[in-house]
């Protein structure tokens, strides 16, 4: 792996920079996400907010906006992400349904627009947050707990609609788990699918990375942090690796 080049990053939002759950449900709360991002040519950073607010006893809307700065061959240029808005739905204590929308606010044209490019490239696991089109997706998540931990599955499909370019339809499947191992720290591990299989032009039919981390939380807070990699050789082949750090505040 080439020698990892110092990135000072000063930017707004994080749009899909972590695995971990999101606050409960039926809390109001603020979160600010930090990714480090390294692959065969980039660089890059981002650090942002997002939000969670209860509209209802089962109903919550939430939303995140991003940005990066990222060094690439010819230089370090910055890049919006594209703002996400969700609406969940909680059937019950253990099952969730979602139904979100992405819109076009990555960069297209320049320094910019490479940045977003190559963060598409180096996300294939979920590129919708930096290309430039609209997304519409559409999932359901269950979660299994019992005193040691617990286990989420969520399914996801999307439709990217790319001016110029072909739609991008992507199937996602995600399994996550927590391990408790004290009183207010779990460890944590996300593995994570997504199939290529109905896009019109793809080099493979699945993409997957894994994720391994710990989480704090109590009455207020919650801190996520993760490695995560790339289980393809093609990804690994191009020296991937990110890191992600969240912290959640319930107000």
């Amino acid at each position: 792996m080439r020698r990892w080049r110092p990135l000072i990053a000063i930017v707004v939002g994080a749009a899909g920079v972590t695995a971990a759950p999101r606050a409960r449900a039926d809390h109001r709360a603020v979160s600010a996400t930090g990714e480090f991002v390294h692959r065969s040519g980039l660089d890059g950073g981002a650090i942002g907010f997002g939000w969670t607010e209860p509209v209802a006893a089962e109903l919550t809307v939430d939303g995140t906006v991003g940005a990066v700065i990222a060094t690439l061959a010819d230089g370090t240029h910055g890049a919006l992400a594209n703002p996400q808005a969700r609406v969940r739905w909680r059937g019950s204590a253990t099952t969730t349904v979602a139904l979100a929308l992405t819109l076009p606010a990555a960069s297209r044209d320049g320094g910019s627009g490479r940045v977003a490019t190559a963060m598409a490239a180096a996300h294939r696991i979920d590129p919708a947050p930096w290309l430039p089109a609209t997304t519409l997706t559409v999932g359901a998540a269950r979660t299994w707990r019992r005193p040691l931990g617990h286990v989420t599955l969520d399914v996801r499909a999307g439709w990217s609609i790319q001016n110029g370019a072909d739609d991008l339809p992507l199937i996602h499947v995600d399994a996550l788990g927590g391990t408790v191992i004290a009183e207010r720290i779990e460890l944590t591990a996300a593995f994570r699918t997504t199939g290529y299989g109905l896009a019109a032009v793809r080099d493979e039919d699945f993409v997957h990375t894994l994720a391994i981390g710990a989480r704090y939380h109590d009455c207020r807070i919650e801190v996520d942090g993760a490695f995560v990699a790339p289980v393809d050789a093609a990804d690994r082949a191009l020296d991937s690796l990110s890191a992600t750090l969240t912290v959640r505040w319930r107000l």
